[in-house]
């Protein structure tokens, strides 16, 4: 079985394992349990993934750049694929395929994954949209088996971009979103295709340091977190603020008052919080460096302290760690406070009550209400831009800490294995296919 993945997720060096932690957090389950049902697959991508992932999981990264740019470079060889593929169909000249790069490998491989996270719809530019729109295009005029797995699509509020969607989503043999919204928003876009599932994002079977591993207990001690104190984790993303673009740095005060206010609430309920960021950069070396949110949240604290005075009790986690490590850390926190999808997930796996806050800002996400539909809880996300929200739905998870605690231990076995299920419906979909 030869896999090719492609798709709108991070493509820069080591964007998918490095920078967002939420990422790596989905991209390393993928991979593995990819192995696990097709044990004795070829794999290739187009994520650019570094040399020691690869070795590891062998999987082989396609590093033309034809697989992971999106400009006028790119624009014209879509548009000489377009005539390449037309040339093949016409007179079946193999030599039209073998001269791209792109379809090329399509031609090689038996299943196409789509892998594009939350980005194919109107948050996508509009050249990557089309590019990768084109591609499922080819990959179907090849005869190839296509599949959309583990995405949250959308939204289509863009009439131009909602047609073509409806077009390409009808030529997908089989798609597997990671959340019920998402197939909910297919299906009020009317797309005729009877092969639509929800299974829950691999990131629920994504494990990471155990939380009483010596190195992460060495962390949070270096970090000076108090391990005998009750502590609440606060993780607070650009996408959080009420003013775009999310990467802005430094924000108005004014932008950061209902964090800072948030913060002096949960503190008066006698909490340590830790702030900590759950996306990095990397230099020229992949070397790990701060990233905007980790900026945002050490100007929240500058704030707080100006408002409120110094509070030994709010501290920000100043080094960089991996996600497997992150996760270790988060598994410390007795309640946990995320803008960050994939660092609540940390916290929600280890059966800690955990809060999301929306995104502040648009293009809204319709992902985080998806994701919490999978534990039926209506006041699972809150709204940063409303200070009264967060608050009441906080007091809600002290209110009921025990009984959340109960019916995450519950629920999380399920949903995990769930989530294993959807590669099961990849392998079952590929069996009645052959």
């Amino acid at each position: 079985m030869n896999i090719l993945i492609i798709g709108l997720t991070s493509s820069a060096l080591g964007g998918m394992e490095l920078h967002n932690l939420g990422n790596y957090a989905v991209l390393e389950p993928l991979i593995q349990n990819l192995r696990n049902v097709f044990p004795n697959s070829t794999i290739k991508t187009s994520m650019q993934l570094t040399k020691d992932f690869q070795k590891r999981f062998n999987i082989k990264s396609l590093n033309h750049k034809r697989f992971y740019t999106y400009g006028k470079i790119t624009f014209f060889e879509t548009m000489k694929d377009f005539f390449r593929l037309f040339i093949f169909k016409l007179f079946k000249n193999i030599n039209m395929i073998n001269n791209s790069p792109l379809l090329s490998e399509m031609w090689k491989t038996d299943i196409i994954i789509d892998f594009s996270g939350d980005i194919y719809g109107d948050n996508a530019r509009i050249n990557q949209f089309l590019e990768n729109s084109a591609e499922i295009f080819f990959a179907k005029s090849l005869g190839k088996r296509v599949v959309f797995f583990a995405n949250s699509p959308g939204p289509f509020k863009n009439g131009f971009r909602k047609v073509i969607a409806k077009y390409i989503f009808k030529k997908y043999d089989l798609i597997i979103n990671r959340e019920k919204k998402s197939t909910l928003l297919l299906k009020n876009l009317n797309i005729k295709n009877e092969n639509i599932y929800s299974y829950p994002c691999p990131s629920f079977l994504f494990e990471g340091r155990n939380p009483k591993d010596n190195r992460v207990l060495e962390i949070l001690r270096d970090e000076q977190v108090c391990l005998q104190k009750e502590t609440v984790g606060l993780c607070i993303s650009g996408w959080n603020m009420p003013v775009s673009p999310f990467s802005k740095y430094p924000r108005d005060e004014k932008e950061l008052t209902v964090f800072v206010d948030f913060i002096n609430f949960v503190l008066s309920k006698d909490f340590q919080v830790i702030m900590f960021s759950h996306s990095n950069r990397t230099d020229h070396n992949l070397n790990f460096l701060h990233g905007p949110d980790y900026y945002i949240s050490k100007q929240i604290i500058d704030f707080y302290t100006k408002k409120y005075g110094k509070n030994d009790n709010l501290k920000l986690i100043n080094g960089l760690y991996d996600a497997k490590t992150m996760k270790g850390i988060i598994g410390n926190f007795d309640i946990l406070i995320s803008g960050r999808l994939h660092a609540a997930m940390s916290g929600l796996t280890q059966i800690i009550p955990t809060l999301i806050i929306d995104y502040g800002h648009e293009p809204k996400a319709h992902k985080l209400e998806g994701f919490a539909m999978w534990f039926d809880d209506k006041n699972l996300v809150c709204n940063p831009n409303s200070i009264d929200d967060m608050k009441e739905k906080f007091v809600n998870i002290l209110e009921n800490k025990d009984q959340v605690k109960i019916l995450l231990a519950n629920k999380i076995p399920i949903l995990q294995k769930q989530a294993f299920e959807g590669f099961l419906k990849l392998t079952n979909y590929v069996d009645i296919t052959n």
